[in-house]
């Protein structure tokens, strides 16, 4: 992974700089979307990762799940930030967690047009399911 890269949960403070990330993710067209996530940010602070460099937050992954499985629901890396291990690392993460927690599956939905995700998921073992 690259230098300088810290990997920590979020805070009251990141909320700025997540809603950047959330609306580059979701731009304008699932304008109800970054409506939830601002709605629910607090809510969500135990269940997300983001990756800094320098101060500036340049990735993060939200989980969700219930007792059995946790869902990576949304994972996003800036255009410059790509392809330094960043998303492997927070996938790492989330598998590790997963096995603290107990829970035996870890469920990703990749875009069908995604390609690079669905080729990251598989580098981890993720098989498509239906």
């Amino acid at each position: 992974m690259m230098q300088g890269i810290r990997i920590r949960q979020p805070g009251r403070k990141d909320k700025e700089q997540m809603m950047k990330l959330v609306r580059k993710l979701y731009s304008k067209k699932s304008r109800k979307q970054i409506e939830l996530f601002d709605q629910n940010y607090l809510n969500c602070l135990q269940s997300t990762y983001i990756a800094e460099k320098d101060g500036k937050i340049i990735a993060y992954l939200a989980l969700g799940g219930n007792q059995t499985k946790i869902d990576i629901g949304d994972l996003y890396v800036l255009k410059d930030y790509r392809r330094f291990g960043i998303a492997s690392e927070l996938i790492r993460l989330t598998i590790e967690r997963a096995k603290k927690m107990g829970r035996k599956f870890i469920e990703v939905s990749p875009r069908k047009w995604n390609k690079a995700a669905q080729k990251l998921y598989a580098k981890f073992g993720f098989k498509q399911i239906g």
